[in-house]
């Protein structure tokens, strides 16, 4: 018996070991809450119950918790990077499945949000929820995918460009003058940037 109750600590200590490595690993994962192991005696019973003077038989992990205290609140420098500073959790919904089947909600606390090609707030593939605004009044009532309205916003045309530049001096001067951006001779160096027309 000696030896089955060894064992069970040794299982035990590991799976201690699973959820400290797996908190050291995700220490830079955005709304992570670590973990702990919390353990439990485990007593061998007969059909009488358990007697008052028998030994353990060792110990087996109960659960694996979650601490839901907030962390650490860090700027980004991102207009639609989100925090939640008490309790809570941002609603996001999954996409729907190939079978037709409708997405699950989930709970996170990871406010990495960024606009999609429709203009949806996803966190990688799942969706924002929350309410909409109509007209700057927001309507209380089920949630549903947060949408940026970008056809009311008028485009606007590209008027300047600014760039910070260290030109390379070994480089040789072009060979054709003057510049003709569909000749690569007439530049050595070249760098893409983004222009918009006016109708954006």
């Amino acid at each position: 018996m000696g030896f089955q109750q060894g064992l069970s600590g040794l299982s035990s200590a590991s799976k201690q070991l699973d959820v400290i490595g797996n908190n050291v690993a995700n220490t830079s994962t955005v709304g992570f809450k670590e973990s702990r192991a919390e353990f439990a005696d485990m007593y061998a019973s007969n059909f009488y119950g358990v007697a008052s003077t028998q030994t353990g038989i060792g110990s087996r992990t109960a659960a694996v918790t979650q601490s839901i205290t907030r962390g650490n609140v860090t700027a980004t420098g991102r207009s639609l990077d989100l925090a939640i500073n008490n309790n809570g959790f941002f609603v996001v919904k999954q996409p729907a499945s190939g079978t037709g089947q409708a997405g699950a909600l989930l709970y996170t606390r990871n406010g990495q949000f960024q606009v999609d090609r429709d203009g949806y707030l996803v966190n990688g593939t799942d969706r924002l929820q929350g309410w909409m605004a109509n007209n700057g009044v927001v309507t209380q009532g089920p949630v549903s995918d947060l949408q940026l309205q970008t056809n009311l916003i008028s485009p606007k045309q590209t008027s300047t460009v600014s760039m910070g530049v260290n030109l390379d001096s070994r480089l040789t001067s072009p060979t054709v003058s003057p510049l003709d951006p569909t000749n690569t001779n007439s530049f050595n160096w070249s760098n893409a940037t983004t222009a918009y027309d006016s109708p954006g």
